[in-house]
């Protein structure tokens, strides 16, 4: 849930941002000037957000793939250098 809103954050501003954008533009009356046309400038924005947040999410499933592996090794570093072993079961004792 965390990982939902913090991917959701930025492309809610940024819509936000490009509608006020394009209000800006009419009320200036400033159509002429504007490279995109203010009619088609927060749909074509909004639509870049869509694929961009899509396109995260699609990444995100394989970084729980690679955790088990990750905690795995650090356990066989740990058990390596000693820090991993029983009390109970040391050589001093």
């Amino acid at each position: 849930m965390q990982t939902l809103l913090i991917l959701l954050g930025p492309a809610l501003l940024a819509a936000s941002i490009y509608m006020i954008l394009g209000r800006m533009i009419r009320l200036l009356g400033a159509e002429e000037y504007a490279l995109i046309r203010t009619n088609w400038m927060t749909k074509i924005f909004v639509t870049g957000d869509v694929i961009s947040f899509l396109s995260q999410g699609a990444g995100k499933p394989s970084q729980p793939l690679l955790c088990p592996v990750i905690r795995t090794n650090q356990a066989s570093r740990r058990r390596d250098n000693g820090q991993g072993q029983d009390p109970s079961r040391s050589k001093d004792g």
